[in-house]
């Protein structure tokens, strides 16, 4: 797994533009990392990347297949729902022995967007399968995008103080000030 990048993902309402005139609206998903499209058989990737697809018919499974090492910590961020999709998603990570390691699954009614958390524990070869959580359905409409990446572990800030120590002066109930160390 490559090491983990500053990444940032976006959305971005875009306008369709016809003869001068706005004829509808089209929500993206904007981000910085390598993207991937599901082939229709098994895919592959190699973490971090974002990894769109469909479920096309009723009843199939998208299957992904990448590697890791004994420890990484991979993060898992499925959009469906809010970029117009009908997927209900459910997302497994599995073992070449299709031995189930971790799971999500959307819950019917509610936005089905997933986050699923995952830790390799062993170095090896993994299978991720995104599937429609009702057989039945699947099409043009149940598409996904999958942003795959280590969990963000950088801070987006910075304390810096000017001295090396600090006073906190505090109010005692009758609004008095207590004096430091009392």
């Amino acid at each position: 797994m490559a090491p983990a990048a500053a990444s940032a993902s976006s959305t971005a309402s875009v306008p369709i533009v016809f003869i001068g005139k706005a004829t509808a609206t089209v929500l993206l998903e904007l981000d910085d990392l390598p993207e991937r499209i599901h082939s229709g058989t098994a895919s592959e990737f190699t973490a971090p990347a974002t990894i769109n697809g469909r479920v096309l018919a009723p009843g199939t499974t998208n299957t992904w297949s990448f590697s890791a090492k004994k420890g990484d910590a991979l993060e898992l961020s499925l959009a469906a729902a809010r970029l117009g999709s009908s997927l209900t998603p459910v997302l497994a990570i599995t073992g070449l022995d299709d031995k189930s390691l971790a799971r999500a699954e959307a819950t019917p009614g509610e936005l089905a967007d997933l986050t699923l958390s995952f830790k390799a524990p062993a170095d090896g070869d993994y299978r991720l399968h995104v599937s429609e959580r009702f057989a039945s359905r699947g099409g043009m409409d149940f598409a996904y995008r999958l942003r795959v990446a280590p969990p963000a572990s950088v801070p987006d800030f910075q304390l810096t103080l000017a001295n090396d120590t600090l006073t906190v002066v505090r109010e005692t109930a009758d609004g008095e000030v207590a004096a430091p160390g009392k």
